[in-house]
């Protein structure tokens, strides 16, 4: 064994706890300035994430994506429990239409106002604000089955979780108690 460890073939990872208990496992050499094949970078990664845990720093501690908009669409689009739904063809086809605006851009430079805007367009081509809030909780739906599956960090997540829907709750106007 020390042989291999000298000869840089043993790479070293590191196991800890997220804030909810979830159980995350990475490699060292994915930390910058670590080549993962010595024990003290092991230490050194482990001791970063303990203080990004104290600090509750979790965004620092989940991985930075580089996926876009498209290729999460694929991802989700692939999953079986996705294709059994009897919405299938309707989830495709909201998916095509938000990527026609954001396929291209990758997940975490999305920010609140650039939904906003996308129900504004929406509602400008005529579409009801119950299909626009549809389309949104689509797109919802797979921000977080990709969160959940660690493909993206939390931020993503939040920008959606802060959008307003456009249709309010409560009695229609005229219409009284």
């Amino acid at each position: 064994m020390d042989r291999a460890k000298r000869s840089k073939r043993v790479r070293y990872w590191i196991s800890y706890r997220m804030p909810n208990g979830k159980q995350r496992r990475e490699s060292v050499d994915a930390f910058e300035g670590l080549d993962g094949y010595s024990i003290n970078d092991a230490k050194e990664a482990l001791a970063k994430r303990v203080v990004q845990k104290k600090e509750r720093r979790i965004f620092d501690m989940l991985p930075a994506s580089e996926i876009t908009f498209t290729e999460l669409t694929k991802l989700y689009l692939e999953l079986k429990t996705v294709k059994k739904l009897a919405s299938f063809g309707d989830i495709k086809i909201v998916l095509d239409n938000f990527n026609k605006d954001f396929g291209d851009r990758i997940i975490d430079t999305v920010k609140p106002v650039d939904i906003e805007n996308y129900q504004l367009k929406r509602q400008e081509q005529g579409r009801a604000a119950a299909t626009i809030d549809k389309d949104i909780s689509i797109v919802k739906t797979m921000i977080i089955k990709a969160f959940d599956n660690d493909k993206i960090d939390g931020r993503a997540l939040k920008v959606f979780r802060s959008i307003k829907r456009k249709l309010r709750k409560g009695p229609m106007p005229g219409k009284g108690l």
